[in-house]
């Protein structure tokens, strides 16, 4: 892994996204598979004020789906007549 990136802070039944940058040796095109692990810090909510729990507790989730996209940059030369 090259490069990932992080999410601070995920509010409930809010969208984000975070993204994972992988290279390959340039002569070969490796096939395998890995999985995606989620870990946060779950932070309860008090109803009353909305004050959040400074503590919190870690928790993971398993991500079963996900988009993967092989990019192969191309460079086209033309020759000028």
């Amino acid at each position: 892994m090259q490069k990932s990136t992080k999410i601070a802070q995920l509010k409930y039944d809010d969208k984000q996204s975070a993204f994972v940058i992988y290279s390959k040796p340039a002569d070969s095109f490796p096939q395998g598979s890995f999985t995606n692990l989620l870990k946060f810090v779950v932070k309860d909510c008090d109803p009353e004020t909305g004050e959040a729990d400074p503590e919190g507790y870690p928790d993971e989730y398993e991500v079963l789906g996900f988009l993967f996209i092989l990019f192969v940059s191309l460079n086209l030369v033309f020759p000028i007549s």
